[in-house]
């Protein structure tokens, strides 16, 4: 998606969250499991992430195929502002590689099935 390219759909909403900020939600054609919230959006034909799903609309308390999906630039605006409002605090915390350095990988998965331990090496 090009730079300040938008999404289209004309079920476009705006509405204000729970946080209290308005929220930009895009409808797609899929119907929304139990548990799917959060989960990444992908265009079809290429391996970029249009927004997060969201929620799905309801006929008479039965999913429908119309999902709402926030757009990824509406998600990348609001973590920038929390951080900036809230700042990690990482003093203490290892880099990913110092603490890879110290807790080597494995060269084999275990796991115990019925008792009995099976290893399997070519990971």
């Amino acid at each position: 998606m090009a730079k300040n390219q938008r999404l289209e759909s004309p079920f476009k909403s705006r509405k204000r969250g729970r946080c209290g900020y308005p929220c930009f939600g895009v409808t797609i054609d899929v119907i929304q499991q139990g548990d799917s919230s959060g989960s990444p959006i992908f265009y079809v034909d290429r391996p970029e992430v249009v927004g997060m799903m969201s929620s799905s609309l309801l006929d008479n308390g039965e999913n429908t195929n119309i999902s709402i999906c926030v757009e990824a630039g509406s998600i990348s605006h609001a973590l920038a502002t929390f951080k900036e409002k809230y700042p990690p605090k990482l003093d203490g915390v290892k880099p990913l590689a110092e603490h890879l350095a110290m807790v080597p990988m494995k060269s084999s998965m275990e796991w115990e099935v019925g008792g009995v331990v099976e290893v399997r090496t070519d990971i």
